[in-house]
């Protein structure tokens, strides 16, 4: 909303801009002579008009287009104050068409980042299916069947011998039962026998009765035999019956944990099965993702070329604009350096707009390249985000160099366009001052060479940016304190090879007096990245978004993290080391101090040979000495 309200702020501010162009132009034919044309009046008139009547950059372009064309054909054969009027109406005229291309490229520009957050949350969706298809995926119960079979199989083998115990003990239970049963009967039946002939011995004489009492008592005898037997059957009974109940309770609780063991089976691969169908929805919902996701970037890339077009046309009627500005600047004075500015400011906030969109796309195409699982088309998307952050850097600079233009322009301008100039100005310059977007690498390595890559061409601020911050102020200081040793450092070898065609630590190689300065600075440039061959550093990737770099001649090695953005160095690691490089620091501080005079010492030409600037060196270096 407050970028709307900008945007709608500067447009009322370019109108009355342009109004006062025109006007301008009025004048400029007013206080010429006869000479000028009425045709040429005329049109100057309609574009006075035309600029205060007009609401919008669209309708004021749309009127402007024919008294532009008509001044310019009055003013083509008149004089140079003619041709001044009609070129500050044509200019007026490009810079009301640039600024309604403007706010389309702007419209446009909503369209791409749309798109782009739409990308984001389809790339969010991709990880997440994978994901998710990955985990059911691995769901593998194969082990765990395996071990319940195993235990089912042991099991089948218990319940097979407890049966067939059970059996034969149910079977010799049988076989007691029945003898026990048959004593019984037997004994009661001679029992009974024997009681019958002892009644009947009573009834009889003493001498008649014998035999029968003879044969009683011998019944009653084979009865008590009989029962005695039945007792011990009885305790067989008593024994074989408890034995039958564990035996077929054992068999029992083996075949229920079989049970159990096979319905756990069966829920395994009920799961298993469920896994398999979950992964499966999974993968084609993340295939109908991958679809959508290059729907998206295609209607990106519309809106990118809906904006580029735009763009395009604006930055061409705004250079158009400035140009027939300067052909009017010697007889339009200060009107003519305003619209001329107003042209210059118009192209440093279009390209701005520019460089913000790519800033933006950049960011979400580094998100894009660092998704997990890799998108199917991962390397094209590495390309087209390098891409965007070489134009982003090169349109940065162009955007620099039209505000100076401005500046230039508006130089010794005072009044209310001097104070609308100011306010804009003042936004703009924030914006190009502000850092670019700190972009990481694609991996470990890449972040490595990416480093080595931006201490070599001395983009300081592109090495800044593979830094992640670190928590302390302390810890983010000994980042900054690194980049200095390697500026100052690469400037003063850069200076020595220029003038003497060798590197610093040769030149104090050179003389016996400064031998040991070669060794400290030797030993203070291990591991300097402008030096170093990615060949010969060990990268490791731990697989869990860390990684380490180890240098030659560096005892600790580097640590590095992936962040949203990409692969960028640990800044923490800053924090853990600031506690122990807090007394060197004014040490270091006075060593690049010292080294900087040499360098300004060596580039202004004062040293006439290497043994002069030998000695410069070691007269710099006085400070870090004892006594110094």
């Amino acid at each position: 909303m407050q970028s709307q309200t900008r945007h709608h702020s500067r447009n009322l501010a370019r109108l009355s801009a342009l109004a006062a162009g025109v006007a301008c132009a009025s004048l400029l034919t007013a206080c010429e002579d006869a000479s000028s044309s009425a045709a040429l009046n005329k049109a100057t008139g309609d574009a006075h008009i035309a600029a205060n009547k007009a609401t919008n950059a669209e309708e004021l372009a749309n009127n402007l287009r024919a008294p532009a064309e008509a001044a310019k054909q009055a003013a083509a054969s008149g004089s140079k104050g003619d041709q001044s009027a009609a070129a500050l109406i044509e200019s007026s005229a490009a810079l009301a068409s640039g600024e309604d291309f403007a706010q389309r490229a702007a419209l446009a520009d909503q369209d791409v980042r749309r798109h782009l957050t739409q990308l984001s949350a389809l790339a969010s969706a991709w990880s997440r299916q994978n994901a998710l298809a990955d985990a059911a995926q691995s769901f593998d119960p194969s082990s765990q069947i395996r071990e319940l079979q195993a235990q089912i199989d042991g099991l089948a083998s218990q319940i097979s011998t407890r049966r067939a115990t059970a059996s034969e003990l149910a079977s010799r239970l049988q076989g007691v039962e029945q003898q026990l049963a048959g004593k019984r009967t037997q004994a009661d039946t001679l029992a009974q026998q024997a009681g019958s002939l002892a009644t009947q011995a009573a009834a009889l004489s003493a001498r008649d009765g014998v035999a029968l009492v003879e044969q009683s008592t011998s019944l009653a005898r084979q009865a008590d035999a009989l029962r005695k037997e039945a007792d011990l059957l009885q305790l067989q009974v008593e024994e074989l019956r408890p034995q039958l109940s564990e035996a077929t309770a054992l068999a029992e609780q083996a075949q229920n944990q079989t049970n159990r063991f096979t319905q756990l089976q069966q829920g395994l691969r009920d799961r298993q099965a469920a896994s398999r169908q979950d992964a499966a929805a999974a993968r084609d919902q993340a295939e109908k993702v991958r679809t959508e996701l290059g729907s998206s970037l295609t209607s990106l890339n519309t809106a990118r070329d809906t904006f580029t077009s735009a763009y395009d046309k604006a930055g061409q009627a705004f250079k158009a604009a400035f140009s027939a500005a300067n052909k009017a600047s010697q007889d339009a004075g200060q009107s003519a350096k305003v619209t001329a500015g107003n042209a210059q400011l118009s192209l440093a906030g279009l390209q701005l707009m520019r460089v913000q969109q790519l800033e933006s796309l950049a960011a979400g195409f580094t998100m894009l390249v660092g998704t997990q699982p890799a998108l199917p088309d991962a390397t094209a998307l590495q390309g087209t985000l390098d891409e965007f952050v070489t134009q982003a850097k090169a349109t940065r600079e162009d955007a620099k160099a039209s505000l100076e233009s401005a500046k230039s322009q508006f130089s010794g301008v005072q009044g209310p366009a001097r104070e609308r100039f100011e306010q804009l100005t003042s936004t703009f310059e924030q914006l190009t001052k502000a850092p670019a977007l700190a972009l990481g690498a694609s991996s470990p390595d890449a972040l490595l060479r990416a480093a080595i890559a931006a201490s070599k061409e001395a983009r300081w601020d592109d090495l800044r940016a593979l830094y992640a911050p670190a928590a302390t102020p302390d810890g983010q200081a000994l980042i900054e304190m690194g980049i200095r040793q390697s500026e100052v450092g690469k400037a003063a070898n850069d200076a020595v090879q220029d003038k003497f065609g060798k590197s610093l630590i040769d030149l104090l190689k050179s003389s016996e007096d400064t031998a040991p300065l070669a060794a400290m600075m030797s030993m203070m440039s291990s591991g300097d990245l402008t030096q170093l061959d990615p060949a010969t550093a060990k990268v490791t990737d731990r697989g869990d978004g860390k990684a380490t770099i180890s240098i030659p001649g560096v005892p600790m090695p580097l640590r590095a993290v992936k962040a949203p953005t990409g692969w960028k160095f640990d800044g923490t690691q800053m924090d853990d080391l600031a506690p122990m490089m807090a007394g060197a620091k004014p040490m270091v501080d006075k060593l690049l101090e010292g080294m900087q005079a040499f360098t300004a010492k060596v580039q202004s030409g004062d040293l006439a040979d290497e043994s002069a600037a030998a000695a410069a060196f070691a007269d710099a270096m006085k400070s870090l000495m004892p006594g110094g």
